[in-house]
């Protein structure tokens, strides 16, 4: 059971990373952007929103992962068809996202964030699994590591 709370609070942690307030890369505004596409910049936006549903996400993602690890029987079999639910409904809230991103890097960062959570969630399907639970990929580490850039 320690090691299913570690591995929750290493998830909340990297999805934290992902979105985080914390500005440790300058000013956090892209220098590169041709001043006449920040009109149709969209990244304030869409970063606002992601935000909101990864914090969204990993509030349900720690209730929901508490009643799996306490659950027994059928009941443990229901509490992991709730989360890979939630997996689900969080990987569709970035995917749509991604889709009205204007900036062509946080839409790759958003889909390769949402498919690696996607993968996550596809390797849920027993007890056992939610032991050997990771979202530790370099992809997803990548992606994390883009969206602090583009939305910190």
């Amino acid at each position: 059971m320690r090691r299913m709370l570690a591995l929750a609070a290493l998830a909340a942690a990297l999805l934290t990373a992902a979105c985080s307030n914390s500005d440790n890369t300058g000013s956090g505004t892209p220098t590169s952007a041709p001043a006449t596409s920040a009109a149709a910049d969209n990244t304030k936006e869409v970063c606002a929103a992601a935000e909101k549903a990864i914090t969204d996400g990993q509030q349900q993602f720690a209730t929901e992962l508490q009643k799996a690890m306490s659950a027994q029987g059928a009941d443990q079999t229901t509490a992991i068809q709730a989360l890979k639910t939630l997996f689900g409904q969080w990987v569709t809230s970035l995917r749509a996202e991604a889709a009205k991103a204007t900036n062509p890097e946080l839409k790759t960062a958003l889909t390769t964030f949402s498919d690696e959570l996607q993968k996550a969630a596809d390797n849920i399907n027993t007890p056992q699994d939610l032991q050997n639970f990771d979202m530790d990929s370099p992809a997803m580490k990548s992606a994390s590591d883009t969206l602090d850039r583009l939305c910190g």
